[in-house]
């Protein structure tokens, strides 16, 4: 029963991960890359309409969250936590390194 329950939770929170992460991918548009820009190009613009009104990095919150729903998913508990701390720890880095 808890798995099955932990499993649907994982399943909804896992298509809200991902749905979160592609609509700031497309509202982002142009601004949106999987590289770390070193210099500012000259097309960038910061987005704060939609999703990013409310959200910093929805494409973030959305892999985190998705990622660790995958887990939730499998009703796999030890790798729910190690995913979120891996997670948490990968964005703690890169966020501010792009944000100088």
């Amino acid at each position: 029963q808890f798995g099955q329950i932990m499993s649907r939770v994982g399943l909804v929170t896992l298509i809200l991960g991902e749905v979160m992460r592609k609509t700031g991918m497309i509202q982002a548009g142009a601004s949106f890359t999987h590289l770390i820009q070193r210099q500012r190009r000259e097309e960038h613009k910061l987005v704060v309409t939609g999703i990013y009104r409310y959200i910093r990095h929805p494409g973030y919150l959305g892999w985190l969250i998705w990622s660790v729903s995958t887990q939730l998913l499998l009703v796999n508990p030890v790798s729910v936590v190690a995913f979120a701390i891996v997670s948490w720890r990968f964005f703690a880095e890169r966020i501010p390194f792009e944000e100088q």
